[in-house]
């Protein structure tokens, strides 16, 4: 169980990402450990909006190789949620 508050951490600005939001799809980066119904329960409370579906995307832990083979940075698991809703979000607003 996550706190409301931390669920949702920041939309995800893309090529792909922006070229969706024409289709009502909006992509967020969420906690690790949040759920479906978790993830609509927060975008319900901050923006106002009842979505109609949600598909959430956990992309793996990546390594980046150097000299030698050795792992110099490690990319961390991360989520994200794509978020279908019947309206447009103006995220300008709520800056």
């Amino acid at each position: 169980m996550v706190a409301i508050e931390t669920v949702l951490i920041e939309p995800v600005v893309s090529e792909k990402a922006v070229h969706a939001e024409g289709a009502l799809k909006y992509t967020f980066r969420v906690h690790t450990d949040a759920s479906k119904s978790e993830i609509r329960t927060a975008v319900e409370q901050f923006y106002g909006l009842k979505p109609l579906s949600v598909n959430v995307i956990t992309l793996p832990e990546k390594h980046r190789r150097g000299a030698k083979g050795a792992i110099v940075r490690k990319r961390k698991v991360t989520k994200k949620a794509i978020v279908t809703l019947k309206e447009k979000i103006d995220f300008n607003a709520f800056k």
